[in-house]
């Protein structure tokens, strides 16, 4: 049996714009969140320093923002056609799952996968990766 599926990232891909940036934008806290990525910490550290920022905001200001974000051009089409033709549709993306979850919705997109952790194992070419499906 032969399956045909797409996996898209989210934030730059499908979405015109990256999700945590624009909230930094709209939330007045761009500077902070550049220096957290410019920064030499574990990507964990910078996720904790990240939700930090967000503290407090309500899933509704989250989600108001969130979908100012433009589709990028095509993508809408693109997704329907593949369907169209039988081709399964999935999403790949560290954003937040609200936001995987609400461009899963709107561009019926089969699957989203939130949160995708890697680390090296003792063979540097290999990798272990924990999916988290939602």
């Amino acid at each position: 049996m032969t399956y045909k599926l797409v996996l898209f990232d989210m934030d730059g891909t499908l979405l015109n714009g990256r999700t945590v940036f624009v909230i930094a934008r709209e939330r007045g806290f761009e500077g902070e969140l550049q220096e957290i990525m410019n920064s030499d910490m574990k990507p964990y550290e910078k996720t904790e320093r990240i939700a930090m920022l967000l503290a407090g905001m309500t899933v509704e200001d989250f989600m108001s923002i969130f979908r100012t974000i433009p589709f990028n051009r095509n993508a809408e089409y693109v997704v329907g056609e593949l369907k169209r033709r039988g081709v399964k549709t999935a999403l790949a993306t560290d954003s937040y799952h609200l936001a995987a979850f609400d461009v899963q919705r709107r561009l019926g997109i089969d699957h989203a996968f939130m949160k995708l952790w890697c680390m090296k194992t003792v063979l540097p070419a290999r990798c272990e990766c924990t999916i988290n499906i939602r």
